[in-house]
């Protein structure tokens, strides 16, 4: 995962050029998470056990996590699977193989 999306704020504005709404590095150093995470990039979308919601609505280390996301490059591509793939956190439904092959 490109460290730059979790390393420094980053925030959105209207851009007259491309008509839309872009996503910008503010270049301002983020401090990094309290709890000790490898960060993993994937997709946007997934699908949960029932265990896995019930962890990311009711956990306060979910929540944490969230709101730290919240100013992360494309933190809808990280929260998932940071979640999903740290075996410390122990999240039920989580990955539990024993090997998870990082190209």
């Amino acid at each position: 995962m490109d460290r730059e999306r979790v390393d420094y704020r980053w925030t959105h504005r209207w851009s007259k050029t491309y008509q839309q709404t872009i996503f910008y590095n503010t270049f301002t150093p983020k401090a990094p998470f309290h709890l000790n995470l490898t960060f993993f990039k994937g997709e946007l979308h997934a699908l949960f056990s029932r265990r896995m919601v019930e962890y990311i609505v009711e956990s306060d280390v979910a929540r944490s996590y969230l709101e730290w996301c919240w100013d992360t490059g494309h933190p809808s591509e990280h929260y998932w699977n940071t979640l999903n793939y740290n075996r410390q956190l122990a999240v039920p439904g989580g990955y539990q193989g024993t090997s998870l092959r990082l190209t």
